[in-house]
């Protein structure tokens, strides 16, 4: 079920809950170069309190903690 689209540094994503409910895990997908849409008349609700700039800030937070930084001597 997609949640959003993000453009973010000039890059497209999507968000979207994993499986065929809104309320399954959120996943972030790069979207290489959207050419077009279709509007398919399927409606869906997106979770209660779900924002897609809450989202994403958390997942930058994330991003930024999980990289491993290391410090070298030249």
């Amino acid at each position: 079920c997609p949640l959003g689209i993000v453009l973010k540094g000039g890059l497209w994503y999507l968000v979207a809950a994993s499986g065929e409910r809104a309320d399954g895990p959120v996943r972030t997908y790069r979207i290489a170069r959207p050419a077009e849409a279709e509007v398919t008349g399927t409606r869906f609700a997106r979770p209660e309190g779900y924002g897609s700039a809450a989202y994403w800030a958390r997942s930058a937070e994330r991003l930024a903690a999980a990289v491993r930084r290391e410090t070298a001597v030249v």
